[in-house]
């Protein structure tokens, strides 16, 4: 019986660390946006945080509405008031301006996927991405790091 515990737990731990790329010391695991992760390192702007003193992180999405006034609306708004105006088309004119008050005052609800990291000392390190996959990337990176930051693996600091 114990045999077969070492096997599944030798068999788990060869998966594990096949499914993982070999990673060098301080190799960039991840670099965009202010944000850059190595084996050893977490760095948000000009602050660095060693990845053996994270603790752990989680995930969350915050939801808001942006008031915005789109571009693409205005300017059609526009052309359609100025050829309201120079073939003295009413219903151009009207419908212009009805399109650039649209534009004007146009909401949309924008999504911010937040990756909230927890030290060792309590401390909150928020990072914002615009999109899932870019949280995501980031994820696997610090995932990789903390597994080569354990003690005993190869790239440990």
């Amino acid at each position: 019986m114990k045999n077969c515990s070492q096997a599944k737990l030798f068999i788990l731990n060869y998966t594990t660390l096949n499914s993982l790329p070999m990673v060098a010391p301080q190799e960039t695991l991840y670099n965009q946006g202010g944000v850059r992760i190595t084996s050893t390192v977490l760095q948000q702007g000009n602050s660095f945080y060693r990845i053996r003193d994270l603790h752990r992180f989680t995930r969350s999405e915050e939801r808001r509405v942006v008031n915005q006034a789109r571009n693409d609306l205005v300017i059609l708004g526009a052309l359609l008031l100025i050829f309201g105006v120079l073939l003295v088309q009413p219903l151009a004119m009207i419908i212009g301006i009805i399109i650039i008050m649209i534009g004007l005052n146009s909401s949309f609800e924008q999504v911010d996927y937040i990756l909230t990291i927890l030290t060792n000392k309590n401390q909150e390190i928020k990072i914002v991405k615009k999109s899932r996959q870019e949280r995501e990337n980031l994820v696997q990176a610090l995932e990789t790091a903390f597994y080569y930051s354990t003690p005993g693996r190869e790239g440990a600091n």
